[in-house]
């Protein structure tokens, strides 16, 4: 272990201050920031030889950035994809190296999908200024990132296959600055007409030059990278890809075949009706990598100073802001880790859909039809049984087996073979075996496989079924099967408000789901999901219908958060909040971790209203609103009351179910954030506890034909008639639907609204409201169409 390295690990876990609120930067911050400002200004000096008052010390930011989200799903196959992830973080690593160790002029201070950026001398050539051996630093930054490659194999290099783009500061800032001095990481605020780091959009962008030397003759495209001619070995023109491509995907299955307590194959992720879903997570960090929101939080407490955010808010530094963006990446490393040696076990996603295996070793004899032709190694076949049915194998060459890289509970389900897949092995000993090609080309037939013996399960191959994509600051995806989606997403919500409860009203967390069959192309997948990620509902007043201050040991605290109980919630606050008809509760932990400190410093909220509306004595100041300049006020959680106005960003989630590819370009959001095609979605987060007990009331008292039958009734008036949920006559048409079903008692013999203790009245009049809505037929949906679950 290097010498920084050992540093980090002892540093990270020793906090910076041991005074309550300063104590969240650890001494990692503070000492790796600090060190990046204080030899950025060394150069300078020795580059420059001017020395500066300490007052007129300034930097700026470097960013190399590119579309990475978009070369990441761009790829055709899951191996495809985990070998750009590879060959991206390999690029930016050396790019690292060389600007912290080979150069040493700067420090990386943010780092995501799209690249990183670092903190570097105020120099206004500093990219373009020639070095002793004739090039540039953006020469050499640009020849470092070709470079990366995957298991440090040249030939597999990006080279100039993506070429990123170099931004530095146009003007420097200080190192104490001003709100409007702040490093323009997310927002420029000396001028905010020009883009910060974070907002300008990088493109994808090829050197000709490069291509231009792959063409030398005619020949067929690269149906991967479209920029290399395919092959020039035969099974590389077999499988229409470029040598470079073939390559790198064999080579993420070779590091699989050895490691098969992990996946990376989407059969395998299906679940037993042979579907599976992209889960999709944002956290929109704009304003806090701008700095205006960390200015919401008090470092002083606002009833011994002065109102004003000078006096009381948190200074924007550096090591704040890297603290702000680790911590939301660690938070989706820990739902679903994408670090190579990070336990998927035990992870979120890992706890919530187990582990399955073992897997099916196959060894037999070959035929191929094309004479002394043999299996690509590691290369994914379908062994083709009967009746039909396609068993997904890869060929391990070294150890002359093919390992089964399918769900073998769909695979031997009753829709396919209908008994162990195992045993059917055993009692059919020839098989086709075929060659997927690509998308929309048919799949070759290679030749023939006959067993020489049993199929056998390979011991300590069982793996958790599910893929992680992605894991950054900002962007979240993973695949999972798709009977357990809503049970991920779920513990998503739990993870976010236990541990962002403080923040949750100025830290909106965007989920979504896409529902898709194992067979659908991975790429529409992706481009479904990339969609979903532009969620956004603008906040707005929100009215507060409800509190209720829970002193320790007092109240009902949702069993979710118990873990917590003797920690920050040992005190807790209760908001009920409406904003037009909608509703949620927000849980305020009101305590620091020790669970005896008073937290005066983190759960503020802003008024949507005028300040001279709150109380005298209130815990209160004022700040920059990056929403409203017009209500610039903060209070404190707890001193909220019945009709006050506030500003909150809520967490929401949204669904697809692509039973076609096409249904992907459906999922569009206008300037409101609803979708364009079903204005009522997406949901608020809180919400999916309604349409779970909707579907629980559905499934309890209804047979799916009722429910059916139920749901066309009110969806078919609703596009006759083009009603909205506001429209009275339709709404009387679904309470005299929901009225007339013949519901049925549960197992306890209870009526639906007797298990959920009201009178008949008052339920028929919340069920009408949900069937108004759409909420029944999209309950339905999921639960019915997409998951295929059964009802009573």
């Amino acid at each position: 272990m290097d010498f920084i390295a050992k540093i980090r690990q002892n540093f990270r876990y020793a906090p910076g201050d041991t005074r309550y609120p300063i104590n969240e930067v650890t001494l990692w911050d503070w000492s790796s920031v600090v060190a990046a400002l204080y030899k950025a200004e060394i150069v300078r000096f020795v580059v420059t030889g001017a020395q500066r008052e300490p007052q007129k010390v300034a930097w700026r930011l470097l960013s190399i950035r590119t579309d990475g989200l978009g070369y990441l799903l761009s790829a055709a196959s899951i191996p495809d994809l985990l070998a750009r992830r590879a060959l991206l973080t390999d690029a930016w690593n050396r790019v690292q190296v060389l600007l912290e160790e080979t150069y040493p002029v700067g420090l990386e201070v943010y780092r995501d999908e799209n690249g990183p950026i670092f903190v570097v001398p105020d120099l206004n050539d500093l990219l373009d200024a020639a070095e002793a051996n004739g090039k540039t630093l953006r020469t050499l930054l640009l020849e470092e990132f070709a470079q990366g490659t995957v298991q440090d194999v040249p030939e597999l290099a990006l080279q100039g296959e993506l070429i990123p783009e170099l931004h530095l500061d146009p003007q420097p800032w200080k190192g104490l600055p001003a709100p409007a001095e702040l490093p323009p990481i997310a927002k420029d605020g000396k001028n905010p007409q020009r883009k910060g780091h974070l907002e300008r959009e990088p493109v994808l962008t090829v050197s000709p030059k490069y291509v231009e030397q792959r063409w030398q003759a005619p020949a067929e495209v690269c149906t991967l990278c479209g920029l290399r001619p395919q092959g020039p070995s035969q099974k590389a023109q077999d499988r229409r890809l470029c040598d470079v491509c073939e390559k790198r995907r064999a080579n993420r299955a070779q590091n699989w075949v050895t490691h098969l307590s992990t996946t990376i194959w989407i059969d395998e992720v299906s679940d037993r009706n042979g579907r599976m879903a992209l889960i999709v997570g944002a956290f929109d960090l704009t304003h806090w990598l701008s700095g205006a929101l960390v200015r919401t939080l008090a470092v002083r407490d606002p009833s011994k100073s002065q109102k004003t955010a000078d006096e009381v808010a948190k200074n924007p530094s550096f090591a704040r802001l890297r603290r702000i963006w680790e911590t939301t990446r660690r938070f989706w490393q820990e739902v679903c880790p994408t670090d190579e040696d990070a336990d998927l076990a035990a992870s979120v996603v890992g706890q919530v859909v187990g582990q399955v295996g073992p897997r099916l070793e196959i060894r037999g004899s070959l035929y191929p039809d094309r004479p002394g032709d043999t299996p690509a190694p590691y290369h994914a076949y379908d062994l083709v049984l009967p009746r039909g049915v396609k068993l997904s194998v890869v060929w391990d060459e070294p150890n002359a087996r093919f390992i089964t890289c399918d769900n073998l509970k769909y695979v031997g389900g009753p829709t396919q073979l209908d008994c162990p897949v195992q045993e059917f092995l055993k009692a059919h000993q020839s098989f086709c075996l075929e060659e997927p090609i690509g998308y929309g080309a048919a799949r070759k037939v290679w030749g023939k496989v006959v067993l020489n013996q049993d199929a056998q399960l390979i011991s300590n191959s069982e793996y958790v079924p599910a893929i992680p994509i992605l894991a950054e600051p900002r962007t979240f995806m993973a695949l999972v099967p798709a009977s357990e989606a809503l049970k991920v997403v779920e513990a998503i919500r739990i993870k976010y408000e236990r541990e962002m409860g403080k923040v949750r009203n100025r830290l909106p967390l965007h989920l979504g789901i896409v529902f898709a069959d194992r067979r659908t192309p991975l790429r529409v997948i992706l481009d479904a999901g990339r969609r979903m990620l532009t969620q956004r509902i603008a906040p707005d007043g929100w009215e507060v219908l409800e509190v209720q201050l829970q002193p320790a040991g007092g109240g009902s605290l949702p069993s979710r958060f118990s873990p917590d109980s003797k920690g920050q919630f040992a005190c807790w606050y209760e908001v009920r909040l409406r904003r037009d008809s909608r509703c949620l509760t927000w849980y305020i932990p009101l305590m620091m971790g020790d669970g005896k400190t008073e937290d005066r410093w983190y759960p503020y909220v802003f008024l949507a209203q005028a300040q001279n509306a709150v109380p005298k004595g209130c815990l209160y100041f004022q700040s920059v609103n990056p929403w409203n300049s017009q209500h610039p006020w903060l209070i404190h959680a707890k001193e909220l009351q019945q009709n006050y106005a506030v500003y909150f960003t809520p967490a929401t989630l949204d669904w697809v179910w692509l039973d076609m590819a096409g249904r992907r370009l459906e999922v569009a959001y206008d300037d409101q954030g609803r979708r364009r095609d079903l204005p009522r979605r997406p949901y608020l987060l809180d919400e999916l506890e309604v349409l779970q007990t909707i579907w629980q009331t559905l499934k309890d008292h209804l047979s799916a034909t009722q429910i059916y039958a139920l749901v066309e009734a009110v969806e078919s008036r609703r596009e006759s008639w083009n009603a909205t949920e506001s429209d009275t006559t339709f709404r009387e048409f679904c309470r005299a639907t929901l009225a007339s079903a013949e519901w049925r008692k549960n197992q306890h013999g209870q009526m639906p609204w007797e298990a959920q203790g009201q009178d008949r009245a008052l339920w028929l009049e919340a069920w009408t409201d949900y069937a108004a809505r759409g909420w029944l037929a999209d309950a339905a949906e999921l639960h019915l169409q997409i998951l295929k679950e059964d009802a009573r």
